[in-house]
């Protein structure tokens, strides 16, 4: 685009796999009413839509029976995850004209790159559950560690060496429950939470040479001649300056 070679960092990506890295070992205990014995069941998490995965629960009239159904990834209790949109966020807008530079490995050249325009994602957390129980143990365990905020720290771009902190902050919570429904439905119990999370997105990076030698003409009429040493160097490791007057 505008001339540019394809780039793709990989931010978003990134941002939506620490978002469910955020849930995904959660676990809780389940006391059998009849033995007393206590079982602990680790909740699985998928990135997937609501909506397909409602419909994946409603086809298959055996969902939740182990032994039966056909799809053994929607036993309950369940989390899935997706981003529903990103847009610009112009309180965190630096000027787009200034840029990070960082050495390239390549002589007398350097990496240079155009400030991140910044984003605000927009995540949805589902919860499935049989049981109040279930759900109860483990909306306290999501909202235990919200404040509203939590924070995941990221390697956004490895070339330049740019790591960020990303905030993810819990917006909201509602909860449904079909109990009301039919007597031949399955009860389900379902929470939605919603997050949001202040990300960037980058420009490509260039590479660009390094000035190695300049002139300032002095009101004197003299010159300031100023040169590296060697006349090529490799900013990557220290290299000298020489100062040169020439009348």
């Amino acid at each position: 685009m505008l001339g540019n070679t394809p780039f793709n960092f990989r931010t978003i990506e990134k941002i939506i796999s620490a978002f469910g890295y955020i849930f995904s070992d959660i676990s809780f205990q389940r006391i059998d009413p009849t033995t007393s014995a206590i079982k602990t069941i680790k909740v699985p998490i998928t990135q997937a839509a609501k909506d397909k995965w409602a419909i994946r629960e409603i086809e298959d009239p055996d969902a939740g029976d182990e032994a039966r159904q056909r799809h053994v990834q929607i036993v309950l209790p369940r989390l899935g995850y997706e981003m529903t949109n990103f847009t610009f966020d112009p309180s965190r807008q630096l000027p787009p004209i200034n840029y990070r530079v960082n050495v390239s490995g390549n002589g007398p050249t350097a990496l240079v790159q155009l400030n991140p325009v910044p984003q605000i994602f927009d995540f949805e957390l589902y919860l499935q559950t049989r049981t109040l129980s279930d759900s109860y143990a483990i909306v306290e365990q999501i909202s235990a560690f919200f404040h509203p905020d939590y924070v995941v720290p990221i390697i956004d771009i490895p070339e330049m060496n740019i790591r960020r902190d990303i905030i993810f902050t819990m917006t909201g919570k509602s909860h449904s429950d079909s109990y009301e429904g039919s007597m031949m439905d399955k009860r389900v119990i379902e929470w939605t939470f919603n997050f949001q999370a202040l990300g960037h997105i980058y420009p490509p990076i260039r590479e660009k040479k390094v000035i190695t030698n300049t002139k300032v003409f002095m009101d004197n009429r003299e010159s300031v001649v100023l040169t590296t040493s060697p006349a090529a160097p490799n900013i990557d490791i220290p290299y000298d300056v020489i100062e040169t007057i020439v009348p």
